[in-house]
């Protein structure tokens, strides 16, 4: 467990600093597994906060593997997402890519 918590606070690093420096695609992977942790940690608000910042990020460009490649993990987060209207079309796109 201590090591989860290691590297959940790595990846928040981590995802933080590639946001500042602009790295969009690997931000969005980061954020995208930080989501997964934090719901294996119990974390659920948190993990929905980091999917939808890989959402936003990714919705412009339209990103799809960058988000699904963590795998389908990430269903019920974005069934989540999906219902609270934070990205509905993106988001069903990406259950759809899931599904695929």
């Amino acid at each position: 467990m201590d090591e989860m918590r290691t590297m959940r606070s790595h990846l928040q690093v981590q995802a933080s600093t590639l946001e500042a420096h602009h790295f969009v695609n690997r931000s969005i992977q980061v954020l995208a597994n930080l989501a997964l942790l934090e719901l294996r940690l119990g974390f659920s608000e948190d993990a929905l906060e980091a999917l939808q910042r890989a959402l936003l990020l990714g919705r412009p460009g339209g990103f799809i593997r960058s988000i699904v490649d963590a795998g389908p993990g990430l269903v019920p987060l974005l069934e989540q997402l999906r219902e609270r209207d934070a990205t509905p079309g993106y988001a069903s796109k990406l259950l759809a890519a899931v599904a695929s």
